[in-house]
Parts: structure tokens; sequence; C-alpha cells
């Protein structure tokens, strides 16, 4: 499934939440029913990512990249696994501020198949998906890696292609694995 929109990527990941939180994920529980509910928070990180959690009450779990500016996978599927609350996690996979990591292969495979509560989701944020600054800096795609790992609805990818066109006439899109999205 494919949705597109404004110029907002933002617009599109707040309504995500907002859903998640009314009408739950993937037949879920809404999450505004379940108490706490916990995401992952890469920092630094995009603080309007944190201001959208922040509205809706979400707990936020910061985890600092690593010194090289890579992902703390380790850290991220300890957490995801001992704990069902956590719910979702923001991520910038491709040139993450402010240290410009694109994510590895090997976090990629292991964002999808880590055990997590059945209505986690990956909130991919994948603004600089038709940018390539270095050369070698190719993105591995995660849905069919979620696939393999029996996850084919974990990722809610969104992207922005504004960057390319002329100010304030870009759009957003939104893109979901599985047709049976009738709320995300």
């Amino acid at each position: 499934m494919v949705l597109v929109a404004d110029g907002s990527s933002l617009n599109i990941m707040y309504n995500l939440v907002q859903q998640a939180m009314q009408f739950g994920v993937g037949g879920g529980l809404p999450w505004n029913k379940l108490g706490k509910v916990k995401f992952i928070c890469l920092v630094p990180g995009y603080d309007r990512h944190f201001a959208i959690t922040e509205q809706f009450g979400i707990d936020m779990i910061a985890v600092p990249f690593k010194k090289d500016g890579s992902v703390d996978i380790d850290a991220i599927e300890g957490l995801v696994a001992s704990d069902s609350s956590i719910k979702g996690i923001w991520c910038v996979p491709k040139y993450s501020n402010p240290t410009g990591v694109t994510y590895s292969d090997d976090v990629v495979t292991r964002l999808a198949k880590m055990d997590a509560a059945k209505d986690f989701r990956i909130f991919w944020d994948n603004a600089y998906a038709v940018h390539s600054i270095y050369g070698d800096d190719v993105l591995k795609n995660i849905f069919p890696e979620c696939e393999k790992a029996g996850n084919p609805d974990r990722v809610l990818y969104v992207r922005i292609d504004v960057q390319n066109h002329v100010l304030g006439r870009g759009r957003s899109d939104a893109y979901f694995k599985r047709e049976k999205y009738r709320r995300i």
C-alpha cells in the first residue's frame, strides 16, 4: 500500500502514531488502552520525532549511537525483547543525524528479525532515500528482510522528496508492505 500526501512526512508519521493510539496496529489493542507505551529513540536524534512521541504521552527510551556513529543494535534488541510495552522505534536509516551514518546491512537485518511485541513497529523515516553523498552508501531494503524474518508488517516506511522539487512543492510517501492495512 502506498500513501502519497503533501510535502510533510512528519504529518504522515504523526497520523500513523495517532492511528496506532486510537485503533491499534495489525488487529491489536489501541495503544492508548495499554497503559504505558514506549518508543526507542536513537540519540542524538530528530527532535520532531521526539515531539510526536511526547505529544501522545509515549515514554522515550534513549539509546545513544556508538562512538563510531553506528547504531547500537545490541542495546536495541535487548530492550525490545525484554519489554513488550516498547511499541516502536524512530529510525532515520540513511544519513542519520547528526552522525551521518547509513545503517549497515547487519543493522537492517537485525531490526527486521529481532524479537519484539507483535504490535511493535519501525517508523522508517527514509528522508534521504534518493540522495547519494558518498556513492557507496547503499541502504539495504528492509522489506524483504522483514518478510524473511516473518515480520512482514513491522515497517512503516515514510519518505519525502521535497528536496528534489521546487521549494514547497514536494510530496511525502508512506509505504506499508501488505495490503491488509485498513488501519495501520
